[in-house]
């Protein structure tokens, strides 16, 4: 049986289905689920009010509520507009990008919830839980930050969350098969908790340390300034100069199997301690995983040639030029928000985020409850 998650059916994940799972898995009762999506909401609607009072307030907001500081450099967009298909929107707007800015919700809500669920917790991984949960916020912040402004700075840091956070569930599952082994070898269960809890922590911060300092060099070259040096076109075009990211079959297919070789640890470690948690988490989790990431094969700097966006991004630069700033336009605008590739990523990868961290919490209760 499926360790307290019994009732919790593998149908789709509606939003009552979810919050019945996250009461189960990290005794997140629906009620404190429900009052941080609408928190989440309140948020990113604060933004959404102040750039709407910008750009329809006339004169006397457009003073009170200012531009981007210059020093941000957003109006460096070369890097962004040869990464992301989402037509900018130009001045008077804070928000450039706003299919791919309020598509941030599921990061923000992972991690009120994980933050949620560690606050006095006494799960032997809260530590690195909790750490999990604020790069988690970290990483919303900055996404925010980069897809609302342009800032090419502010990639940096998006990139740096991004891959912290994508990071830990890996790390998580590791540490419990090493739990696992130093039980088998005889290790006592609480030094072995101790020592499986307290080295996630460790290693964790070791690695957001580490991509850290490989980002900071990153900046200091400014190698995303002037322009996507990972993109798929760019790559393409500088076949054979000297410093090109080469890209071949084997590379590209790989990189389309990423949701199925990140599974390959998940699932390896459960068939090693042999506990699966909760199904229903864990189908869930995996299928967000690979429709986000299959759509977003679709982005300009992936595979690029995306037929709806790019039918969209021509009606609404024609829009522009014939001076057509009415209806029809901001309906346009709406349709490329709905339509971004990366809007998707984030909004399916950050559900698949919560989704495995209440899985992993499965996995280890059941692990862990099993030698009590």
């Amino acid at each position: 049986a499926v360790h307290g998650l019994g009732g919790v059916s593998l149908a789709l994940p509606t939003p009552n289905a979810a919050m019945e799972l996250f009461e189960q898995a990290l005794a997140v009762p629906p009620s404190s689920t429900l009052a941080l999506a609408q928190a989440s909401v309140a948020i990113l609607g604060a933004l959404a009010f102040v750039d709407a009072l910008r750009v329809m307030g006339g004169p006397l907001f457009r003073r009170l509520i200012p531009e981007w500081p210059l020093s941000w450099e957003c109006d460096n967009r070369r890097c962004y507009e040869e990464m992301f298909s989402e037509p900018t929107r130009p001045a008077p707007a804070l928000v450039r990008r706003p299919g791919n800015t309020y598509s941030n919700f599921p990061y923000l809500l992972s991690s009120a919830v994980v933050v949620c669920d560690c606050v006095g917790a006494s799960h032997a991984f809260w530590v690195s839980d909790m750490l999990f949960g604020v790069m988690l916020g970290w990483l919303s912040l900055c996404s925010l930050a980069w897809h609302a402004t342009n800032s090419p700075t502010s990639q940096y840091f998006d990139l740096w969350a991004m891959d912290s956070s994508i990071a830990y569930l890996i790390v998580r599952f590791l540490l419990l098969a090493a739990y696992q082994a130093m039980v088998s070898f005889g290790v006592s269960t609480d030094l072995a908790t101790a020592v499986a809890a307290w080295g996630c922590a460790a290693i964790y911060a070791l690695s957001i340390s580490a991509n850290g300092l490989h980002y900071v060099s990153s900046y200091r070259a400014r190698l995303l300034h002037y322009g996507c040096t990972f993109g798929g076109r760019t790559r393409v075009v500088n076949r054979g100069k000297p410093g090109n990211l080469e890209v071949d079959v084997l590379g590209m297919c790989l990189f389309c199997a990423t949701p199925a070789i990140y599974m390959v640890v998940p699932v390896s470690v459960q068939a090693y301690v042999g506990y699966t948690g909760s199904l229903a988490a864990a189908t869930w989790a995996s299928g967000c995983l690979a429709v986000g990431w299959f759509i977003r094969l679709f982005e300009q700097f992936v595979l690029d040639g995306n037929p709806v966006m790019n039918a969209i991004v021509a009606r609404v630069q024609f829009a522009e030029k014939t001076g057509n700033r009415g209806v029809r336009l901001l309906v346009l605008r709406f349709a490329a928000a709905v339509c971004s590739p990366t809007a998707h990523l984030h909004l399916w990868t950050g559900f698949t985020l919560l989704l495995g961290y209440a899985h992993v919490r499965t996995v280890d209760a059941e692990l862990l409850g099993a030698y009590v």
